[in-house]
């Protein structure tokens, strides 16, 4: 299963090229088509139409082949997106009854814990989680197939009972939704498995390792400051993994060491080398 599911760094560079060269290409395939029908050369003209026409149609659906070599990833994408539409249409962007809030864990409607990591607050909000779990996700889905989505929805539980405790004890009351704090764990398990995997999430080709700790920094800066975006919970997300570890399997356990030992090697380094910099 491993090898059937390609990152999206190499993917992504490939089909920039594609859509490069079309572009490129286009005024003179254009002008060739016009002159093949100026000339009612029938056979050339729909060559030129094959060409012109069918080629964005093939990188699509390569496009599609490769999203869904990882079907629990691709399909809890698209859940993601249902479960938004039926909001947006039905329900509204922050719907009382599904948002959780720290008082709903002393009451009745502990429920939404797991109701509002399915919603989104927004269509940025949406397209950025998805973008981090089609990324995330897919190395996860390597290691552990369809766990994935147990995973995330764990994780997503994990990161709201944690965060809303802490936000309970400090007497802080306020409503979240999202499934960041899901993607978290996932993005935290992700850069344990495969560290030096490259992914092109900031338009250019990084280690999954340093994307990863970075958006941990950018969240623990977060917490320093008044923000909209519930940096605790992705936080709590992060570090759910320590729970969820009681249910690998000790091969899995073993390759959450070797990778944590690794991390934790290279950060080390990194924070030496910015110490001697800085």
């Amino acid at each position: 299963m491993k090898h059937e599911i390609e990152s999206d760094s190499k993917v992504f560079f490939q089909f920039l090229l594609k859509i490069i060269m079309y572009l490129l290409l286009l005024p003179f395939r254009l002008l060739v088509l016009l002159f093949f029908i100026i000339t009612a050369n029938g056979k050339k003209i729909s060559d030129s139409f094959d060409i012109l026409f069918g080629e964005p149609f093939k990188t699509i659906n390569e496009l599609k082949e490769w999203f869904f070599q990882a079907k629990v990833t691709a399909f809890t994408i698209l859940f993601l997106i249902f479960v938004f539409l039926l909001q947006i249409l039905f329900l509204g962007y922050a719907p009382t009854d599904l948002v959780t809030r720290p008082s709903d864990l002393l009451s009745s409607r502990i429920y939404t814990v797991l109701s509002s990591a399915f919603l989104h607050a927004n269509l940025i909000h949406l397209v950025s989680n998805c973008l981090a779990f089609l990324i995330f996700g897919r190395i996860v889905e390597k290691h552990f197939g369809k766990k994935l989505f147990f995973l995330f929805v764990a994780s997503a539980v994990l990161a709201n009972l944690v965060s809303l405790s802490i936000s309970l004890y400090l007497g802080q009351e306020y409503f979240s939704l999202g499934a960041s704090g899901g993607i978290c764990g996932i993005i935290m398990l992700a850069i344990l498995l495969e560290p030096f995997s490259w992914t092109s999430i900031f338009l250019l080709p990084l280690p999954l390792f340093v994307v990863g700790w970075a958006l941990i920094y950018l969240d623990l800066m977060g917490l320093t400051a008044p923000s909209t975006t519930n940096h605790l919970a992705h936080l709590a997300g992060y570090f759910s993994l320590v729970f969820l570890l009681f249910f690998f399997s000790k091969l899995e356990k073993e390759k959450v060491r070797t990778g944590f030992l690794i991390n934790c090697f290279f950060l080390i380094l990194a924070i030496l080398l910015a110490l001697f910099v800085f």
